[in-house]
């Protein structure tokens, strides 16, 4: 058994188990490479955060890459902002794909003209989301507020045609979040996107982001959220948090400027948080208690083991299927076959 499914395996029990303390490696990481960002869109809790804006430098990536490499399977380089903001987002791809760390970007798509396609498509990069979430301006312009609906349609187009006469990487999704603005848009969405050479259309469940953005009732929450036992966050300043919905940093568990990854994955306060989870007290915790939270069944945690991080992200759009369906009943969703 190799190492990277072994690891898988290991973080598999620990959480079927419910314990608190993952004597494994983390399967992924977020890493914000900046929170800095060119849009303001209705969906997500930008103007609610309040911690400092910056960017990432190299040599703090370059420690979180060399503690990690051969251990953790991917970087999730997206938090708070746009990461093709950073200066040196292709050389950030290029270390970890160096040290066999796969990475992946999600963006708006406003900076991503003819040479950033290029240049991310030579980066190495494994897979690219592209957030669209509507296929007329009317109603981008409710959700995507500051951008310009024919440019990011126009770089998007052109990324996926230089992309599809190079090769096949990055993987590309091409990504709808479905709210009251956007649903009779979906099928003309879908289409529209695997005609232009998508490899798959995502039509992703709205997220509150842990109680900060709302377009009415907050889902119901499924605990114990198994994020806290695949990875981290880590903002662009070092600082490191349980998750992605952790946009304001209310719960820090520590700093990867000042400590060791490793040590902080397994630390007092990280194992506090997923004992929480398992003993039902998520209502102490400021964080997760406004969270929907994602539990995932002995079946779907065993058949993870079997896939990586980014196989488990291309799937995103066949396991959002019967979820969109029931809100979009007319809907079919599928992987476009290459």
């Amino acid at each position: 058994m190799n190492f990277q499914l072994l690891n898988r395996y290991k973080v598999a029990l620990r959480y079927i188990f419910r314990e608190e303390k993952v004597e494994a490696f983390p399967l992924e990481l977020v890493v914000e490479l900046t929170n800095r960002c060119n849009m303001n869109c209705t969906i997500c809790p930008r103007d609610k955060m309040e911690r400092p804006i910056g960017d990432m430098d190299f040599s703090l990536f370059k420690k979180i890459v060399d503690e990690l490499k051969g251990k953790t399977e991917m970087f999730d380089l997206c938090f708070a902002g746009e990461s093709l903001l950073h200066k040196d987002v292709f050389e950030m791809i290029k270390y970890a794909r160096q040290n066999n760390i796969k990475t992946f970007v999600q963006t708006n798509a406003m900076v991503l003209d003819r040479i950033m396609s290029e240049k991310l498509i030579n980066s190495g990069l494994d897979l690219l989301v592209l957030s669209i979430d509507a296929v007329s301006e009317q109603v981008y312009n409710l959700i995507r507020r500051g951008g310009d609906f024919y440019k990011v349609v126009k770089n998007a187009e052109e990324f996926l045609k230089i992309k599809n006469l190079n090769g096949k990487k990055p993987y590309t999704i091409v990504q709808m979040v479905y709210t009251e603005y956007n649903k009779n848009e979906v099928k003309d969405f879908y289409h529209y996107w695997i005609k232009k050479g998508a490899d798959a259309v995502r039509i992703k469940p709205f997220n509150s982001r842990a109680g900060l953005v709302s377009f009415g009732e907050i889902k119901k929450q499924e605990l114990p959220c198994i994020r806290l036992w695949r990875g981290m966050a880590v903002f662009w300043d070092g600082k490191v948090v349980p998750c992605c919905m952790d946009y304001k940093g209310k719960y820090v568990l520590g700093d990867v400027s000042k400590e060791k990854i490793l040590d902080i994955w397994n630390s007092e306060k990280m194992v506090y948080l997923r004992k929480l989870h398992t003993s039902g007290e998520v209502k102490n915790n400021e964080l997760c208690k406004n969270c929907e939270g994602y539990k995932a069944g002995i079946v779907k945690t065993l058949g993870s083991v079997f896939f990586d991080a980014v196989t488990i992200r291309k799937l995103a759009p066949v396991w959002n299927k019967n979820g969109s369906r029931r809100l979009q009943p007319a809907m079919t969703f599928e992987i476009k076959k290459r």
